[in-house]
């Protein structure tokens, strides 16, 4: 790749980037019945991703989950990507699935590997 041609005809655009010293380690597409914001089926669709972070950089990098919404583009094959940071202080994540009823699951690996659920809440009216 050459900075004048970051896709190279015959290749594919990434889906997103991530900061350097960090690693997207689990993916999932979020199913249409979850209670978790995304997409719905006339928009695209939306995955969640852990990105572990990295303990060798000044500032803290990485231990997040985000949010990647797809769009379909005009032609066959495009799309365009939003990526929102969905939850952060996660951690040191690596998997990540969603359960058949919706609740998203992730593990960390430090602190001897501990599972965690997200469910999504209700804001509450001011």
């Amino acid at each position: 790749d050459e900075p004048e041609t970051p896709v190279p005809e015959g290749t594919e655009a990434p889906v997103g980037t991530w900061t350097p010293h960090t690693s997207m380690n689990g993916l999932d597409v979020r199913p249409l019945h979850s209670p978790l914001p995304g997409l719905s089926p006339s928009e695209g669709f939306t995955m969640y991703a852990t990105v572990y972070g990295s303990w060798n950089t000044v500032l803290p990098q990485g231990h997040e989950i985000l949010r990647i919404d797809v769009h379909p583009g005009e032609e066959p094959f495009t799309y365009t990507t939003n990526i929102t940071r969905f939850a952060w202080d996660a951690g040191t994540p690596l998997p990540l699935t969603f359960h058949p009823d919706g609740t998203l699951y992730y593990a960390v690996f430090g602190g001897g590997g501990t599972l965690f659920t997200i469910d999504a809440v209700a804001a509450e009216e001011p």
